[in-house]
């Protein structure tokens, strides 16, 4: 058949899924690496997953199967009882199969880390909209700062 119908092992669907994801996420390091490591092999990933002809296990509008829902959820309840075994284990298989966990529960650590950056990111888009006039007369004159500090 043809590069597109041909029959890859697990290992390679599984890298092209990672590909493919690292490219929407637009982390094109990653994406340039896997696609490098494929090109080793004699895989050209362009030709066997162009571009919006593929969508990787986890990603399809009607969100995930039943049976990986469950056991992302394992995974979470692994790491929140500290099994790390277990958790490392879980996280194993579901990136065999072309899922990437921590993209699709994010630790609470992570959300609130990613609200800050969120937050830090509006401060300073407000502070550069503001006018030069404005962002001066918040800066303390000379004076003042001399002020708050007596001999």
């Amino acid at each position: 058949g043809s590069a597109s119908t041909a029959v890859l092992d697990p290992a390679v669907e599984s890298k092209l899924d990672r590909w493919v994801l690292a490219k929407r996420e637009k982390d094109w390091a990653k994406a340039d690496s896997i696609r490098s490591e494929l090109r080793t092999v004699g895989i050209e990933p362009d030709h066997l997953r162009p571009p919006d002809q593929h969508v990787p296990v986890g990603r399809g509008a009607g969100g995930l199967d039943h049976d990986t829902e469950a056991q992302l959820d394992r995974w979470v309840q692994a790491k929140r009882d500290k099994d790390f075994s277990t958790a490392d284990r879980i996280r194993g298989e579901l990136r065999a199969n072309g899922i990437e966990p921590d993209s699709l529960r994010p630790s609470d650590r992570e959300l609130t880390q990613q609200q800050q950056q969120q937050q830090l990111g509006q401060q300073q888009l407000q502070v550069l909209q503001q006018s030069p006039t404005t962002i001066f007369a918040q800066v303390p004159t000379f004076p003042q700062t001399i002020a708050a500090y007596p001999a």
